[in-house]
Protein backbone atom coordinates (compact mmCIF):
# COMPACT_ATOMS: atom_id res chain seq x y z
CA UNK A 1 0.00 0.00 0.00
CA UNK A 2 1.42 3.47 -1.16
CA UNK A 3 -0.11 6.43 0.59
CA UNK A 4 0.13 9.72 -0.66
CA UNK A 5 1.26 11.85 2.18
CA UNK A 6 -0.25 15.20 0.49
CA UNK A 7 -3.59 14.12 0.51
CA UNK A 8 -3.14 14.02 4.53
CA UNK A 9 -3.77 17.21 6.80
CA UNK A 10 -0.60 19.51 7.26
CA UNK A 11 1.16 16.96 4.36
CA UNK A 12 1.47 14.14 6.98
CA UNK A 13 3.58 16.05 9.62
CA UNK A 14 2.56 15.95 12.80
CA UNK A 15 3.91 18.15 14.98
CA UNK A 16 5.81 16.02 18.37
CA UNK A 17 4.31 17.18 21.72
CA UNK A 18 7.04 16.36 24.00
CA UNK A 19 9.67 19.23 22.22
CA UNK A 20 7.29 22.14 23.12
CA UNK A 21 9.08 25.42 23.78
CA UNK A 22 8.02 28.13 25.64
CA UNK A 23 9.38 32.00 25.21
CA UNK A 24 8.83 33.69 29.00
CA UNK A 25 7.73 36.94 28.37
CA UNK A 26 9.72 38.48 31.25
CA UNK A 27 9.13 38.74 35.08
CA UNK A 28 8.47 41.38 37.84
CA UNK A 29 10.26 41.89 40.84
CA UNK A 30 8.82 41.66 43.80
CA UNK A 31 6.77 44.16 45.85
CA UNK A 32 5.53 44.90 49.40
CA UNK A 33 2.70 42.66 50.24
CA UNK A 34 -0.16 45.48 50.48
CA UNK A 35 -2.18 44.63 54.26
CA UNK A 36 -3.67 47.49 55.37
CA UNK A 37 -3.80 48.68 58.97
CA UNK A 38 -7.36 49.99 59.64
CA UNK A 39 -7.09 50.73 63.04
CA UNK A 40 -4.71 53.66 62.00
CA UNK A 41 -6.35 55.23 59.01
CA UNK A 42 -10.34 55.61 58.29
CA UNK A 43 -12.33 53.19 56.72
CA UNK A 44 -12.05 53.97 52.74
CA UNK A 45 -14.86 54.85 50.76
CA UNK A 46 -14.55 51.70 48.50
CA UNK A 47 -15.33 48.33 49.61
CA UNK A 48 -12.25 46.27 50.20
CA UNK A 49 -12.70 42.68 48.44
CA UNK A 50 -9.10 41.51 48.66
CA UNK A 51 -8.69 37.79 48.52
CA UNK A 52 -5.53 37.48 50.33
CA UNK A 53 -5.21 39.10 53.54
CA UNK A 54 -2.43 38.55 55.01
CA UNK A 55 0.74 37.01 53.69
CA UNK A 56 4.31 37.17 54.97
CA UNK A 57 7.50 34.74 54.14
CA UNK A 58 8.83 34.45 58.26
CA UNK A 59 6.68 34.35 61.12
CA UNK A 60 8.31 34.48 64.78
CA UNK A 61 7.30 31.89 67.22
CA UNK A 62 7.83 32.55 70.65
CA UNK A 63 9.02 29.64 72.92
CA UNK A 64 5.44 27.70 73.41
CA UNK A 65 5.76 27.99 69.68
CA UNK A 66 2.56 30.18 69.28
CA UNK A 67 2.71 33.16 67.38
CA UNK A 68 -0.01 35.84 67.27
CA UNK A 69 -0.84 37.69 64.02
CA UNK A 70 -3.37 40.78 63.65
CA UNK A 71 -5.25 41.22 59.91
CA UNK A 72 -7.94 43.05 58.90
CA UNK A 73 -10.70 41.72 57.07
CA UNK A 74 -12.07 42.44 53.72
CA UNK A 75 -15.55 44.64 53.55
CA UNK A 76 -17.76 40.61 53.29
CA UNK A 77 -18.21 38.58 56.34
CA UNK A 78 -17.94 35.29 54.98
CA UNK A 79 -15.96 32.05 55.90
CA UNK A 80 -11.96 33.16 55.85
CA UNK A 81 -9.92 29.68 54.92
CA UNK A 82 -6.69 30.02 56.97
CA UNK A 83 -3.58 28.32 55.65
CA UNK A 84 -0.17 28.18 57.30
CA UNK A 85 2.83 26.29 55.37
CA UNK A 86 6.91 26.25 56.17
CA UNK A 87 9.70 24.28 57.62
CA UNK A 88 10.92 22.98 60.92
CA UNK A 89 14.29 24.10 62.07
CA UNK A 90 15.46 20.63 61.58
CA UNK A 91 14.00 20.65 58.17
CA UNK A 92 10.48 18.53 58.47
CA UNK A 93 7.53 20.53 56.35
CA UNK A 94 4.23 21.62 58.45
CA UNK A 95 1.01 22.38 56.75
CA UNK A 96 -2.07 23.54 58.40
CA UNK A 97 -5.40 24.69 57.86
CA UNK A 98 -8.66 25.81 59.27
CA UNK A 99 -12.03 27.67 58.08
CA UNK A 100 -13.77 30.28 60.30
CA UNK A 101 -16.31 32.02 60.16
CA UNK A 102 -16.12 36.04 60.53
CA UNK A 103 -17.81 37.87 62.95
Amino acid sequence: MVIDYRLLPNDGVRPSYRDRRYAAKGFSLCTEFYSPDYSKKPLPDAKDYRRTLYWTPKVIFDDKGEAVIHLYNNSKKTVIAVEAEGITPDGKPVVWKTDFKTP
